[in-house]
């Protein structure tokens, strides 16, 4: 009876190890982004543009200064498809590796 509480309980603590691992490593490679969308010509940050994130399938805002951000995603390589009325629909590759990146955008009117 010993021997089979003993084996028991090894394996238990050998699973709740293997699942803190694998939960660290996910939580080590999630990042995030931050950055903001400008005028061309005269670096005014613009309002309410559309930024759709392609490959996550997520659309965001920037704010009354231009800003955005995005948080707790799996680092890559990522479409950002960037709208605003009166202006050139921009696609942009934003490649999101470190813990926190920027990414800063120009917008030309149309």
């Amino acid at each position: 009876m010993k021997k089979i509480v003993i084996v028991s309980l090894l394996s238990f603590l050998s699973f709740a190890s293997f699942a803190t691992d694998k939960k660290d490593k996910t939580e080590k490679s999630l990042v995030s982004f931050t950055g903001q969308v400008v005028n061309f010509s005269d670096a005014e940050p613009l309002v309410g543009v559309k930024i759709n994130i392609v490959e996550l399938g997520k659309t965001i805002y920037t704010d009354i200064d231009g800003q955005f951000s995005l948080s707790q995603f799996p680092a890559g390589e990522y479409s950002l498809e960037i709208q605003y009325p009166s202006y050139s629909t921009k696609t942009v590759k934003a490649v999101v590796l470190k813990k926190k990146s920027d990414v800063n955008i120009r917008l030309f009117p149309s």
